[in-house]
């Protein structure tokens, strides 16, 4: 379990040291792209009713989500990022 929240801080670090020395932040269409995907991503966070877990386990009780962006994309997520 350790190992799992260790990947998934390393690939947040490694996407912020992108966006912020690949140039993101300045230009026009770059800007709609990352607020397309904050968006993206919000709604996929309010459709599973914030029961989010950054791992791929399944819990007692557990639901598959198809509405909102899950209806067009399988991993609303992933396209996110």
């Amino acid at each position: 379990m350790l190992r799992s929240y260790l990947l998934v801080s390393i690939q947040f670090v490694l996407i912020g040291i992108v966006a912020w020395y690949g140039g993101v932040w300045g230009d026009t269409i770059a800007n709609g792209f990352v607020l397309a995907g904050v968006l993206i991503g919000v709604a996929a966070i309010v459709t599973m009713k914030f029961r989010v877990s950054i791992l791929p386990e399944v819990r007692d009780g557990q639901t598959l989500y198809t509405g909102g962006p899950y209806a067009f994309v399988r991993h609303p997520m992933y396209t996110a990022v």
